[in-house]
């Protein structure tokens, strides 16, 4: 799932669309992906498909790094 978000934000395979990448993304966190978490959090430091929010972003980095995503633990440092 999380996969298939990353396809639809970067238009790999399937038309880019980055509603549908953030729609595949919540489905993966729903199953537990941290690399999802990650990917949501980027989205929203970029305003890449959302509005741009750094409050949002750190939620989500927060959500990623308590999981153990070192990426996200440098982000928030």
């Amino acid at each position: 799932m999380n996969g298939l978000g990353l396809m639809y934000a970067l238009g790999r395979g399937v038309p880019p669309d980055l509603s549908e990448a953030m729609k595949w993304w919540i489905k993966a966190v729903d199953v537990g992906s941290i690399a999802a978490l990650g990917n949501i959090a980027i989205a929203y430091y970029t305003g890449l498909g959302v509005r741009q929010s750094y409050p949002d972003a750190a939620k989500w980095f927060h959500l990623a790094a308590v999981k153990g995503d070192a990426d996200a633990m440098n982000a928030l440092a």
